[in-house]
C-alpha cells in the first residue's frame, strides 16, 4: 500500500498542479507514513531509552520529539559521555516516566508538528519545573516563545524591542476593516510554521481579504505541511521591509555567532542559503541586548537591517539547526565563535563549536550552570 501511495505522490508531485498534489496528499493520508520515513533519518533508534556511563555524575531525560530532533541530544550526550532516558511527553503516563527516569536534568527540543502538541508541550513543561522542580534546557521562557509568533512580537514590544509594523487580530471584521485601508504588500503568517513554511507575501487587498476570509472559516496549512491540522482563531499581519539584510545571530553561553542568511525569492527564512559575511558591531550588541533581557543562553536573533542601518527583530528561535551553515559564523574563512570581554568588546576565537547543531555546546553550558 505504501509503495502506491509513494507512486501516486511522485505522479501528483511531478505533474499535477499544486492545488492537485495537495489535494491527493489529503485524501491519501501520508501523516503515518511521513512519520515512519522520519523516523529513519534517526541513527540511534533501534538503540535502548535508557544509556548509562561509567564515570557520567549525572542523568539527563531527553524528551523525544517525533520529528527526530532529539537526536541532536542523544548524539551531544554520548560524545560528553552524560548518561541519559528517553521521555515520552506525549503519552499519559508522562508524569511516572519523569518520576521514575532518575533524571537530574532534562534537555528539549520541542515538537511543532501542530498546535495541540506545541500547547501540550508547554503545559507539562511548565508543570514539571514550576511544580515538581525539575531543570530543563533551553529555559521554559525560551520554549514557549518557540515557534509562537505572536507571544514573541508581544515579549519584543514589551521590552522596547523594534520589529517590522506588526497587527495581530482575533476579529475576522476587524482584520477585513484593517487590510481593506492597507499599504501593500503585507506579510500573512501563521503563529506555528518553521522555514517560512506559513509565510503570504500579498500585494494587494483583494488577495488579502481573500486569504483571511480563508483562514478565519476553515483555518490555516503551513504550506509545508498540507496534511496537518489547520490553524484557526487568529491572523497574523506583518509589513514587508524592502532591501533589507538579514543576519543570523546566535548565542548559546557564553558564545555568540552571526551569518548573513541569503534570499530565495522573497524570503530569507527557509532560503536553505547562507553566507558569512560578518555581522556589524550593532547587530552582536543587540544580540547581548536581548539574551541579556531575557535571560537567554539558547537563542537565534534573527534581524533584518534595512539601508539606513537600521534593526529589526524578525524571529527568535530557542533551537534551530545547522544543516544550512554547519558553522554559524566565519572570520575569512575560519570557524569560531566571539567571547564578550569585561569592557562589552567581543574577541574572536577560531574553533568549531556547533557539532550535533550546537546541541554539545548547550549542554556543556548547562552542565557548567547548574
Amino acid at each position: 500500500m505504501k509503495t502506491i501511495k509513494t507512486s501516486i505522490l511522485k505522479f501528483a508531485k511531478r505533474y499535477a498542479p499544486a492545488w492537485l498534489s495537495k489535494w491527493v496528499r489529503n485524501k491519501l493520508e501520508f501523516q503515518d507514513w511521513d512519520n515512519a520515513t522520519i523516523k529513519n533519518t534517526n541513527p540511534y533508534l533501534g538503540d535502548p531509552d535508557e544509556y548509562l556511563f561509567k564515570n557520567s555524575t549525572l542523568k539527563a531525560g531527553i524528551f523525544y520529539n517525533r520529528m527526530q530532533y532529539h537526536k541532536h541530544w542523544i548524539a551531544a550526550c554520548r560524545d560528553l559521555e552524560i548518561s541519559y532516558s528517553i521521555i515520552y511527553l506525549e503519552r499519559t503516563d508522562w508524569m511516572e516516566q519523569i518520576r521514575q527516569s532518575g533524571c537530574d536534568l532534562y534537555l528539549v527540543w520541542p515538537d511543532i508538528t501542530t498546535q495541540e502538541i506545541k500547547q501540550m508541550w508547554d503545559e507539562r513543561l511548565r508543570m514539571l519545573v514550576e511544580e515538581l522542580n525539575g531543570k530543563i534546557y533551553p529555559s521554559l521562557k525560551e520554549i514557549w516563545l518557540y515557534e509562537n509568533k505572536r507571544v514573541q512580537n508581544y515579549w519584543l514590544k514589551a521590552h522596547g524591542f523594534k520589529t517590522p509594523a506588526t497587527w495581530v487580530f482575533y476579529d475576522k471584521k476587524e482584520a477585513l476593516e484593517f487590510l481593506s485601508m492597507a499599504s501593500y504588500p503585507l506579510v500573512l503568517k501563521s503563529n506555528l510554521g518553521a522555514s517560512a513554511s506559513g509565510v503570504y507575501i500579498v500585494n494587494d487587498s483583494q488577495d488579502a481579504v481573500r486569504k483571511v476570509k480563508r483562514f478565519f472559516k476553515n483555518g490555516y496549512s503551513p504550506k509545508r505541511n498540507a496534511a496537518g491540522k489547520k490553524q484557526k482563531g487568529s491572523v497574523y499581519v506583518q509589513e514587508y521591509l524592502h532591501n533589507v539584510k538579514e543576519w543570523r545571530m546566535v548565542r548559546i553561553g557564553d558564545s555568540y555567532f552571526g551569518h548573513g542568511k541569503d534570499m530565495r525569492g522573497q524570503f530569507h527564512s527557509g532560503s536553505g542559503k547562507a553566507n558569512f559575511d560578518l555581522p556589524p558591531d550593532e547587530a552582536f550588541n543587540l544580540l547581548l541586548k536581548i539574551t541579556k533581557t531575557g535571560n537567554f543562553t539558547s537563542m537565534d536573533v534573527d534581524l533584518f537591517e534595512d539601508e539606513k542601518g537600521n534593526f529589526y527583530v524578525n524571529e527568535l528561535q530557542t533551537v534551530f539547526g545547522n544543516s544550512i551553515a554547519k558553522d554559524q559564523m566565519k572570520i575569512n574563512g575560519i570557524p569560531g565563535r566571539y567571547l564578550l570581554q569585561e569592557d562589552s568588546s567581543f574577541i574572536f576565537e577560531k574553533g568549531s563549536f556547533c557539532s550535533n547543531h550546537l546541541c554539545n555546546l548547550r549542554l556543556l553550558h548547562f552542565l557548567n550552570k547548574i
